[in-house]
């Protein structure tokens, strides 16, 4: 996947799930929430004193892979949204580290760093 569809996907990402709780608090009073976000970027440069024609870092490098180059290894973004009775966390990710790593993953999911959501099903226990 391409750095462009990478990052196309994780903002159509976050649009969406910040429209989706926008929404949501919007349409429901008795639902009202605390809503946080998160962030975390790794950002590097290496440099290959080899000099490689590709630009790129031995194959089975993991993560920063490029030679010369300036590029986020790992950008996390996560909302996370609890209130008594539910809680949401979505975290979306991109970066050389997550391209090398979920070349094979469906693209769908390649961007997912963390996705889950919890119902209180008790009202008296947590």
């Amino acid at each position: 996947m391409n750095k462009k569809k990478s990052i196309h996907n994780l903002s159509v990402c976050l649009i969406a799930l910040l429209w989706c709780f926008k929404s949501n608090s919007q349409d429901s009073t008795s639902l009202k929430g605390q809503l946080t976000f998160s962030g975390f970027v790794d950002v590097y440069y290496s440099f290959n004193f080899n000099k490689p024609a590709s630009n790129t870092m031995p194959s089975f490098l993991y993560n920063h892979t490029y030679h010369n180059h300036i590029a986020a290894n790992l950008a996390l973004l996560k909302a996370n949204y609890t209130n008594d009775k539910m809680r949401v966390n979505i975290g979306l990710m991109t970066g050389t580290y997550a391209a090398a790593n979920l070349a094979a993953e469906p693209s769908l999911f390649q961007n997912i760093y963390e996705a889950n959501v919890g119902i209180k099903v008790s009202k008296k226990h947590n």
